[in-house]
């Protein structure tokens, strides 16, 4: 009897630990040489407005859809640091090559990049809503040897 209590207050444990942290393992260069292809974090998942500059962010990329539920398997999550939240100045880089007028990012948006310059970020796919965010990474992991 104290077994199968043991495990089910176990089970509940980790039930609530999946709900509130996932995992991702980074594919590619673009967060390079912050993480490296194949470094895996530990993500918080966040509310819309939980967010400050230097943050590193999972997210689904815009045209994608919003994710109906904060699985980090599906869909497939990028991964870039916040450059700029709603109410901040528009980096200039992001300005010239996204095309973007606005003095300020505006609400329920974020200004994303990558640590590589060639990063598939907001100079391409603009300002990244808020809802799209599924969670703010908390550490990292170092990749399994051989990975």
């Amino acid at each position: 009897m104290r077994l199968l209590a043991v495990s089910a207050a176990l089970a509940v444990a980790v039930a609530l630990a999946r709900r509130r942290w996932f995992i991702v393992r980074v594919v590619g260069h673009s967060m390079s040489p912050t993480y490296a292809d194949g470094a895996r974090l530990l993500f918080r998942r966040a509310g819309s407005d939980e967010f400050s500059t230097t943050d590193c962010v999972a997210f689904v990329p815009p045209g994608f859809g919003v994710p109906a539920t904060a699985d980090a398997t599906r869909p497939q999550l990028l991964v870039k640091r916040v450059a700029a939240i709603a109410g901040d100045p528009v980096p200039p880089a992001f300005r010239v090559a996204a095309r973007v007028a606005d003095a300020v990012v505006p609400p329920g948006c974020l200004v994303v990049s990558g640590d590589n310059p060639a990063s598939l970020d907001s100079r391409h796919f603009g300002y990244l809503p808020t809802v799209n965010v599924v969670g703010v990474a908390v550490r990292n992991r170092r990749p399994p040897a051989g990975a």
